[in-house]
């Protein structure tokens, strides 16, 4: 872990105040959020140090962090290692002084530096430029820097031009952060969707269809709809088509020809469908609206919705409507034609009203019979209905 600026002086200071801790703490949070690596990949970090060492002609180039008694080097040109002794180090003097480029043109006949390790030593430097790397805040994380085996000289133009170079290489860092945070943010919130949206008797989805034709699911709750999906939903989202697996095959073209058409003419997708499932089978209803993105690619956002009882009540409808139709026809027919004869007789006599009577009361009873099992029989269905049972058997 990242332990940080001015902890590297615990050897020699071991009285450091609660305060300064708990700032240096916070301090070191920051640096660690930055995610901060070795990473020779990190391409904007590469060309910024090697145009540094191009413009002052450097054969060494460095972006460093602190951590700990030691200096790490995250982007490095012509240099094999990849940490020093933070003590030994020339940006500890960049860091202490945070406001100012730090420069060193001859470190051999400085009276400070002509000892140190790394101009005594094997690799014997003499030139040292160095800019701290801030926050907005002022927190400082570590330096760019550029070393030579040779003396130069540094006009004050040139340490400004240095200067907004490493203000670059803030800029860039905070960029990344940004873009991190907001990858983490979009993710904990895409979690968290998902979480509320599980338990809900829709199925959202956000569905794409690339410019090669190919389909993913952007977004997937499956709500209360499983149907074995649950265990491969990373297929499913992926491959979109799978689906159709569980749809009744007399209504796979319709499913695919109405999205179709959605695609083409871009206006809204609605399809009614009949899925298996593993005790019956149930009806589906999708309804979404499309999207064309600058890229080509089309997206639907959307929902699948079960509509088993709305489908089995509009079925008894239709049942209903039939057998009004039909089988009360004939009876309903008969009283009619009774009514009309006995408006006809002019002389209607008893023994004739009683026969008449009699014809009535036997459709009548025909009648109350049979509304009495029509009613027997969709008052059972409505039950189901209304109790929740919305799987249907084959």
């Amino acid at each position: 872990m990242l332990i940080g600026l001015f902890l590297s002086y615990k050897k020699e200071k071991t009285c450091l105040s609660p305060l300064f801790m708990k700032r240096e703490e916070e301090r070191l949070q920051k640096l660690i959020n930055y995610r901060l690596s070795h990473d020779p990949s990190e391409e904007i970090l590469n060309s910024l140090t090697e145009f540094v060492s191009t413009l002052f002609d450097t054969p060494i180039s460095l972006i460093t962090f602190i951590d700990g008694d030691t200096l790490l080097f995250t982007n490095c040109k012509g240099l094999e290692d990849n940490e020093v002794a933070y003590n030994d180090s020339f940006c500890k003097y960049t860091v202490l002084n945070p406001d100012e480029v730090f420069v060193i043109e001859n470190a051999r006949t400085h009276e400070q530096f002509k000892t140190n390790p790394h101009v005594a030593g094997n690799k014997r430097f003499q030139f040292y430029m160095g800019a701290a790397l801030k926050s907005t805040a002022g927190e400082v994380y570590g330096t760019l820097c550029i070393l030579d085996k040779e003396p130069k000289k540094i006009s004050e133009r040139e340490k400004k031009t240095f200067k907004l170079v490493a203000e670059k290489v803030m800029d860039y860092l905070n960029m990344k952060k940004r873009l991190e945070d907001n990858k983490k943010e979009i993710a904990e919130s895409a979690e968290s969707l998902i979480k509320l949206t599980s338990n809900v008797p829709l199925t959202i989805f956000q569905l794409r269809r690339k410019r090669d034709g190919t389909y993913r699911y952007d977004f997937i709750s499956l709500g209360d709809y499983d149907n074995g999906f649950g265990s491969q939903l990373e297929e499913l989202r992926e491959r979109p088509e799978i689906g159709l697996s569980v749809v009744f095959e007399e209504h796979v073209d319709e499913f695919r020809n109405s999205l179709e058409k959605s695609y083409q003419e871009l206006i809204e997708w609605c399809c009614e469908f009949k899925v298996h499932l593993t005790n019956g089978y149930a009806w589906y209803k999708t309804k979404a609206t499309p999207e064309k993105l600058k890229n080509g690619d089309v997206v639907w956002y959307g929902y699948f919705e079960e509509i088993t009882n709305q489908v089995i009540y509009e079925e008894a409808m239709e049942r209903i409507a039939f057998d009004i139709s039909h089988v009360l026809r004939k009876p309903v027919a008969n009283l009619m034609v009774l009514s009309e004869l006995i408006l006809q007789e002019k002389n209607l006599k008893e023994d004739q009203l009683k026969e008449y009577t009699v014809f009535i009361r036997e459709i009548s009873n025909e009648l109350n019979k049979f509304t009495h099992e029509l009613n027997s029989v969709y008052e059972k269905k409505w039950n189901a209905l209304v109790n929740g049972n919305d799987t249907c058997e084959e």
